[in-house]
C-alpha cells in the first residue's frame, strides 16, 4: 500500500480542515481530493497522511534562512550555540502561524529586549 505525505502550510491545513468539517468527510479524503485537483493525478484508495510543520522544523528553517544571524544586532552565530531564537512576529496565541514570513532570527539578548518591549507596550 502506498502512502502520500503532504507537507501543508497552516493556512492550507485550516482550509482543508474546514472543508472536511463542512462536508463531513475525513481529512484523508479531503487531502486526496485536493491532490487530485492540483496534480491531476489518478490515485485510488491510497491513504494520505497529513502533517503540519512542527515548531522545531519551523525554527530550523527560520534560522537557516537568516544564515544563523540575529536580524536585530546582526551578530552571526554557529548552528550549535543555542543562543539563537526563532521569534514569531505575530504570536501563535494571537493567530500567528509557523510560516517563514512570520519568523525572525534573534539572539538571546535581542529576543529578551523584544519581549520586554512588547510587555511594556501592552501594559
Amino acid at each position: 500500500m502506498k502512502t502520500f505525505l503532504a507537507i501543508l502550510t497552516d493556512d492550507l491545513y485550516d482550509e482543508l480542515k474546514d472543508k472536511a468539517h463542512t462536508h463531513q468527510v475525513s481529512m484523508s479524503e479531503v487531502v486526496r481530493q485536493y491532490i487530485l485537483q492540483c496534480d491531476n493525478m489518478q490515485l485510488t484508495k491510497y491513504p494520505t497522511k497529513v502533517r503540519r510543520i512542527t515548531t522545531a522544523e519551523w525554527r530550523q528553517k527560520v534560522l537557516k534562512r537568516d544564515n544563523y544571524t540575529c536580524r536585530h544586532c546582526l551578530k552571526k552565530f554557529s548552528k550549535t550555540t543555542g543562543l539563537l531564537f526563532a521569534h514569531h512576529l505575530k504570536p501563535k496565541n494571537k493567530g500567528g502561524k509557523n510560516t517563514l514570513d512570520n519568523g525572525l532570527t534573534l539572539c538571546r539578548d535581542c529576543h529578551t529586549i523584544v519581549h520586554h518591549n512588547i510587555k511594556k507596550h501592552n501594559t
